[in-house]
């Protein structure tokens, strides 16, 4: 008798056993199969806000679920973008581009890469407010411009810098200053400057410093 009672809980024993085991591996698949997708659906995000109406973002939305729900969203965005023009115009505009009302950020991101305007309008069958279209990609271009511009007019006003400091370097040796007291106005004129640092070595003056994390430097030697 006490060999059958232990049979059968040996039997039922072993039978819990492996129901808890194959309980723990479903929840270790159906976590993983969560945890896929919902780094999927970040991806898809982030996809939709660069570039909306793409292959790829598509077939991740249809993947997901959410093919309908992306419809919706491209028409609410596009209808925002036409409604803030109509009433506003050139207003929606900043230096940057494409730059609505804060609870708007998603569409400046999406209208702010060129020709997405163009390429939502036609993937829904829409046709585009020609002027819009004109309009932003006019700011856009200008952005870019302006950006690249701002850069060489940095990078000029650099060269001058470095130049004015060489010019002051050669006045102060035509005045007869001698090395250690020229080092010690340079230095004092140039104390604002981050890690700046004057030095001659051969006859050759170096000087450098940092400026926006960017080493600015020159070497020049006093003309015969």
């Amino acid at each position: 008798m006490g060999t059958l009672i232990f049979f059968i809980c040996l039997v039922i024993g072993i039978g819990l056993f492996f129901y808890i085991k194959r309980s723990e591996q479903k929840q270790w698949k159906i976590s993983g199969e969560k945890e896929l997708k919902n780094k999927q659906y970040e991806h898809y995000k982030s996809l939709r806000i660069d570039d909306p109406v793409s292959e790829e973002t598509i077939s991740l939305a249809t993947r997901l679920k959410e093919y309908s729900n992306h419809q919706k969203w491209l028409k609410e965005i596009l209808k925002v973008l036409e409604e803030e023009y109509k009433i506003h115009n050139l207003d929606i505009f900043s230096s940057n581009g494409v730059n609505l009302s804060e609870k708007h950020e998603d569409v400046d991101y999406v209208f702010n890469n060129s020709g997405q305007y163009e390429k939502i309008c036609k993937y829904l069958q829409r046709r585009p407010i020609k002027e819009l279209q004109e309009d932003i990609e006019n700011k856009l271009n200008y952005s870019e411009d302006s950006e690249e511009e701002k850069d060489l007019q940095a990078i000029k006003k650099n060269r001058e810098e470095l130049e004015n400091l060489k010019d002051r370097v050669l006045s102060l040796i035509y005045e007869k200053r001698d090395r250690p007291e020229i080092i010690k106005i340079i230095k004092k004129e140039n104390k604002d400057k981050e890690d700046f640092k004057i030095w001659c070595e051969n006859q050759v003056w170096n000087i450098n410093y940092y400026l926006n994390s960017e080493i600015q430097e020159i070497k020049f030697k006093k003309s015969n």
